[in-house]
């Protein structure tokens, strides 16, 4: 009769069942987050997969469902990671107990919480130790959670540091210093083009901004004025003066972003929260561009205060709410209130041609360099159909050539038999404008050149390629090149670069587009003016 009775709660009966409860998922956490990071630098591909309508067989079907099981399992990790977390708290709170009610063995808590509860001496409630402590660290919880910056705390200064470190240096002395702090306003207009660093701004949380379901707004940072049309502009010093930390090197690092909660477009929404609580978190939050000349205004005190975003964004990063602040939807005017967040420009458009086709230029020449094995150019299709719905402005560009010619060269890599061919890696297309007031269309010039390759390189690209198949086009998650990895990518640059510059390589033009239209465009860039300076 002794086995039929019912054991009182906190016996060691019970405990031994909450001990198996959360073993069972500690391992099940512990087994799961290894395959989170195996398939991180794939979430992009599967997420694509997951999502796709296109109707296969059964291997693309099946294919299609396991992408969907993959991404469900990995954004299972944080929720069971925080569920674990509050079943521990509460266990490890709770003192084991005899049947007259006394309380004194906590040895299934870590060795600090034994400590505490021992010289507490193991009274119960708001008298147990537990309480004490998880009473304490709400209390303190309260009192930093107005100094907390997600800035500060997000993986985007350490990518910023190393990228500035990499690539921001100026000679002083005869020797190579850093440089990172550089300020966007110093960019000179007289030795450089007027530069432009494109960002993603995130508004997958405002049902007006987002109307398009692009998840994300074009964001522009420049020498003399930063902001989208989503948020307004504003003058770039007073930007600098109340972003602390705004300079050319945090510009770069946000336009690069590639890793964070919102990615615009490329937004996998089901590992948002997974993804911010994990702290992959590249992207920036900023000031709003209107808010900026009233917080300019203000003392230095009141902007180091009202310049940090609180836990409050990172919640809204975590929870796909970014961009709530961003347009009022009864106006349609910027609000200028608040924070928005940026990341890689890449997550609305990949080449940044766009800001260019707003500004109407005449010569746009763009450098595909993304990772694009299947040489379907998707960049460029995606920024003709952005161009076409918001600009009005065509783009007529035959580049199935370049990808066709690529395609080929890694089949006959692969077989030790390369035909060297000479190109194409460049492609010259018409951009064609539309009127300005009712006025007549205006014609402008894309030049195209891709990453591609044609079986003329030298014979260390080529043998690079036979011993790394996916090169020139291998994954951008690699952020660590070896010294052949480095110069095979160079080295393939200078080789398409100097071979068009030189005009070495065939260009087929669409019927639309003058050749020596686009010839003399083309050379009047690059032809040296009497004083030797470039007519750029």
């Amino acid at each position: 009769h002794g086995a039929l009775e019912k054991p009182p709660a906190g016996s060691p009966v019970n405990l031994q069942i909450n001990e198996t409860i959360i073993d069972q998922a500690s391992r099940f956490v512990r087994w799961i987050t290894p395959l989170f990071v195996a398939v991180l630098p794939f979430l992009k591909s599967i997420g694509a997969k997951a999502t796709s309508e296109t109707v296969g067989g059964f291997l693309d079907q099946l294919k299609k469902w396991a992408s969907r099981v993959l991404l469900i399992v990995a954004a299972a990790i944080i929720p069971l990671l925080l569920w674990l977390t509050a079943l521990q708290l509460a266990y490890w709170g709770i003192g084991v107990c005899t049947s007259a009610g006394h309380c004194e063995n906590w040895q299934h808590a870590p060795g600090l919480l034994q400590g505490l509860f021992r010289m507490a001496g193991g009274s119960l409630p708001l008298g147990s130790p537990a309480g004490w402590v998880y009473v304490a660290l709400a209390v303190l919880f309260l009192i930093v959670w107005p100094f907390l910056n997600v800035n500060s705390n997000s993986l985007h200064q350490l990518y910023r540091d190393r990228l500035g470190s990499a690539f921001l240096v100026q000679r002083e002395d005869g020797k190579l210093e850093p440089a990172d702090t550089f300020s966007l306003q110093a960019i000179s207009r007289k030795h450089a083009p007027y530069h432009l660093l494109n960002a993603a701004l995130n508004v997958p949380g405002s049902a007006y901004a987002n109307r398009r379901g692009r998840n994300a707004d074009f964001f522009v940072f420049s020498r003399n004025f930063i902001g989208s049309e989503a948020t307004g502009y504003t003058e770039t010093k007073l930007a600098e003066y109340v972003n602390d930390g705004l300079n050319i090197g945090t510009a770069m690092a946000i336009s690069g972003a590639a890793a964070a909660p919102n990615m615009g477009m490329a937004s996998l929404r089901p590992l948002s929260a997974t993804i911010a609580m994990m702290n992959i978190r590249l992207g920036r939050w900023l000031r709003h561009p209107l808010g900026t000349p009233e917080d300019a205004s203000g003392s230095r005190l009141a902007i180091r205060w009202r310049g940090k975003p609180g836990p409050l964004y990172l919640l809204r990063e975590a929870f796909f709410k970014s961009g709530t602040n961003v347009v009022d939807p009864d106006t349609e005017e910027p609000i200028s209130s608040g924070f928005v967040f940026l990341t890689d420009g890449d997550h609305i458009e990949n080449l940044g041609i766009y800001e260019l086709l707003k500004r109407r230029c005449a010569l746009i020449i763009a450098i595909d360099g993304e990772a694009d094995p299947e040489m379907t150019s998707g960049s460029l299709v995606q920024l003709e159909r952005f161009a076409r719905i918001d600009l009005g402005t065509r783009i007529l560009l035959d580049w199935e050539p370049i990808g066709a010619r690529s395609r080929e060269v890694s089949a006959e890599v692969a077989k030790r038999k390369v035909e060297r061919k000479h190109g194409p890696h460049v492609a010259v297309g018409l951009i064609d404008y539309p009127g300005i007031s009712g006025g007549p269309r205006e014609k402008g010039v894309l030049v195209y050149i891709k990453s591609s390759l044609s079986g003329d390189e030298n014979d260390y690209v080529l043998t690079y390629k036979a011993a790394h198949p996916s090169f020139p086009h291998e994954t951008t998650m690699d952020q660590f090149f070896s010294e052949e990895q480095l110069e095979a990518y160079r080295a393939l640059g200078e080789h398409i670069t100097s071979r068009f510059l030189a005009g070495q390589d065939h260009l087929d033009l669409p019927d639309e587009l003058d050749r020596k239209t686009a010839i003399d465009r083309i050379d009047l860039v690059f032809r040296p003016e009497p004083d030797g300076e470039s007519g750029a």
